[in-house]
């Protein structure tokens, strides 16, 4: 894979680097602890390649994330109380609510993709169900 390609697959929405995968992990495992090991196994795959003759570190690993709809659903709604819960002390945790914002932020793009798949295929399944109206020339 040539570098450019890789930056692309790396901004895609089903792309999450190793930080932010971690950092959901640890965000999420005193409440929601199956969310936390269903991120967690993501982590365990292998990494997108990277393109040969890079140095990148092992920080900068990127991983497609295959969960289900329900699941990406939970993980914001989950990180979305835990912001909320912070926001009345947010002079003590500024940065870690920035950080969780941000994360929300990626979960969201990735839940977008499925709204956009979920209305693709209703569309198909539409238009294929339908048959056009027939025409009579006389």
């Amino acid at each position: 894979m040539d570098l450019f390609t890789y930056y692309k697959t790396c901004g895609e929405p089903k792309v999450f680097n190793r930080l932010d995968l971690e950092l959901t992990i640890e965000l999420l495992r005193p409440t929601t602890a199956s969310l936390a090991l269903a991120v967690r196994n993501i982590t365990m795959q292998p990494a997108i390649e990277k393109p040969a003759g890079t140095y990148l570190s092992y920080e900068t690993d990127w991983f497609y994330v295959d969960l289900e709809q329900q699941d990406v659903s939970d993980i914001i709604e989950s990180l979305t109380e835990l912001n909320l819960s912070l926001a009345n002390y947010e002079d003590e945790n500024a940065n870690k609510i920035v950080r969780i914002r941000t994360l929300i932020f990626s979960w969201l793009d990735l839940a977008k993709t499925f709204l956009h798949e979920n209305c693709t295929a209703q569309m198909n399944c539409q238009s294929n169900s339908k048959k056009p109206p027939s025409i009579r020339i006389h």
